[in-house]
């Protein structure tokens, strides 16, 4: 499936300028997917992040990717985790502002840990982390019962690595759905169709 029509939008985080692609389908229901590092190449146009966008637009949910700041077209420099919660609200507000009520987070890899921090503030529906890098940031999911959907990774993930990631699940393991897939890496080359049907088959 290719995605859908989606279209270009800016909005604002205080003076910063955020860049983003916008796909409406759900007139109350959307989902900000959020990308990898941008300092190693991270944006909006991953693969990954382009896969759940497919996904979401199958079941009928409105999507908003973006680039953090400092990214692409987005104003503004890399701020190390801090100012990039701001953009993820920024996001999320603009969705509101078009009315939605019930809103997700979906992230991949360093997105995953923005996204999670997000989460510790904002009263959301919950969401999908992908490929958290837990082998390079602090994440601590236990005050985030129930509050994310699916966590899917790779068997051979070089910064997500299985047993550290249920280890840190902990008493919450049973929680949540964690779906591993098999001859994957951090990067899911070959594998954004499983990554893409595994969301799809969950549905928010």
């Amino acid at each position: 499936m290719s995605i859908l029509e989606e279209k270009g939008v800016f909005f604002s985080v205080g003076s910063i300028t955020i860049e983003g692609l916008l796909s409406e389908s759900s007139p109350d229901t959307g989902v900000v997917i959020t990308h990898p590092h941008p300092l190693y190449g991270g944006s909006m146009h991953s693969s990954v992040v382009e896969a759940l966008v497919r996904a979401f637009q199958s079941l009928n949910l409105t999507t908003l990717r973006f680039n953090f700041r400092g990214t692409g077209r987005s104003t503004g420099r890399h701020d190390n985790g801090i100012g990039e919660q701001e953009d993820v609200k920024g996001a999320i507000d603009f969705l509101k502002g078009k009315g939605l009520g019930r809103i997700y987070l979906a992230g991949y890899s360093y997105g995953t840990w923005i996204n999670t921090q997000v989460m510790k503030k904002e009263e959301l529906m919950g969401g999908i982390l992908v490929a958290p890098p837990v082998d390079f940031f602090n994440f601590d999911f236990i005050p985030y019962k129930n509050r994310f959907a699916l966590i899917v990774c790779g068997d051979s993930d070089q910064y997500c690595a299985t047993d550290r990631l249920i280890s840190l699940l902990g008493p919450i393991e049973k929680d949540v759905h964690l779906k591993v897939i098999k001859g994957c890496d951090h990067f899911f080359v070959g594998k954004e169709g499983e990554l893409e049907a595994l969301v799809k088959r969950f549905k928010l």
